[in-house]
């Protein structure tokens, strides 16, 4: 019986934050900007490579320097 009523106020302040548009557009935005920065820090060493005709080394230092500062801007939001 204390199991039910658990469930059911988790579903009821679910489907309460999936009603509220601010809370759903700011996960979406949060998720598409995760999205993006994986791609990015996956597939943009190859395209350095490729393009200036770079070592692997090095393009992964270069995306490692920049992609440094956006893992600490998160991780702090994490934090706060």
């Amino acid at each position: 019986m204390l199991t039910d009523s658990i469930w059911s106020q988790d579903f009821f302040s679910t489907n309460i934050q999936a009603k509220n548009p601010m809370y759903v557009v700011l996960n979406l935005g949060g998720a598409a900007e995760t999205i993006i920065i994986a791609g990015l820090a996956a597939f943009a060493p190859k395209v350095l490579e490729e393009k200036f005709n770079m070592s692997p080394a090095e393009s992964g230092l270069i995306m490692g320097t920049q992609s440094y500062p956006y893992v600490l801007n998160h991780r702090q939001h994490m934090i706060d």
